[in-house]
């Protein structure tokens, strides 16, 4: 019977499965993430942007990942106006922190309907790994809250699904062509 039920609850069932095998797949070395990069525009007060930025990291956190602290990661983005936009900048900001993601995004607020747009980027090479588009029409705080932790449960999915992809190695030979 649960095999059949998998299929009913499509892309939640396989984030919650996701959720479920990941922290046992980083038991032995944790994840660490550092969120940088959330800005929010519209009608989202200052004290809203706050609690969503710590239901965002609490999300994170609750699925095993280790959050580098709000402290050092505002430390390591002195010089570069408070924002890294580019994979050269979040490269760079990957190996000051020494993390393994960087997690960032907009949360856009107007009449009680909010856009969420959340991307994660591997530290190590700045790339945007994946991005995550939600909306919450006509939606009371609470269920905007709950919405930005089930996006962070989505983000350590794909996270943990990053981690589990197989070793890729390219040669090249000079010649092109050239025996090993």
């Amino acid at each position: 019977m649960r095999g059949r039920m998998l299929p009913a609850w499509g892309a939640l069932g396989a984030t919650l499965a996701a959720l479920l095998l990941a922290p046992q797949a980083r038991a032995d070395v944790p994840t660490s993430v550092a969120v940088m990069d959330l800005t929010f525009q519209g009608e989202i007060p200052p004290w809203m942007s706050e609690r969503l930025r710590q239901r965002l990291e609490q999300g994170l956190a609750a699925t095993g990942l280790v959050m580098m602290p709000a402290q050092q990661i505002q430390q390591a983005l002195l010089g570069s106006g408070g924002s890294c936009a580019t994979s050269t900048c979040r490269k760079a900001l990957g190996q000051k922190l020494k993390c393994d993601y960087l997690v960032g995004g907009t949360i856009q607020g107007e009449a009680r309907t909010y856009k969420f747009q959340l991307w994660i980027a591997r530290a190590d090479t700045g790339e945007v790994e994946a991005t995550l588009k939600e909306g919450c029409d006509i939606c009371g705080q609470a269920k905007v809250f709950s919405r930005m932790e089930l996006l962070a449960s989505q983000l350590s999915a794909r996270m943990a699904r990053e981690d589990k992809r197989p070793a890729r190695l390219l040669l090249r030979s000079d010649p092109p062509g050239a025996g090993i």
